[in-house]
């Protein structure tokens, strides 16, 4: 018994140094803070914003009448993740899930965007 309580006495020092106390893990978030003092911005928001929005412009520009923002959540049906998608890949994917938007009624067309989280703001 004594040596139990030795060796866990040891592991609670070894994972709890004296003078620092346990603390929770607490998840990284990276953040950046603008250059005139304004609230800091979380990184991995900024980023999914901006690959959204790239996404959107190619959508814009091979697919007309839709808004983009239902047709990236419909090729999220089909592909989980865009980003390993050729152009070409891209493109064709937008215009079969153009078709399939075509079967759906536009308040379909919206929850669908929104359970994304691509409806229009």
């Amino acid at each position: 018994m004594d040596l139990a309580r030795r060796v866990a006495d040891r592991y609670r020092q070894a994972a709890h140094p004296p003078g620092r106390s346990p603390r929770a893990p607490t998840k990284f978030q990276p953040r950046v803070h603008a250059p005139d003092g304004d609230e800091p911005v979380d990184i991995t928001e900024v980023t999914k914003q901006a690959a959204g929005s790239l996404y959107q412009k190619l959508i814009q520009e091979s697919v007309r009448g839709f808004d983009p923002g239902e047709v990236e959540a419909m090729m999220r049906v089909y592909e989980s993740t865009l980003d390993g998608l050729s152009r070409s890949e891209f493109i064709a994917l937008a215009k079969e899930a153009v078709k399939e938007l075509n079967t759906m009624t536009p308040s379909d067309r919206q929850s669908l965007a929104r359970s994304y989280g691509l409806h229009r703001r």
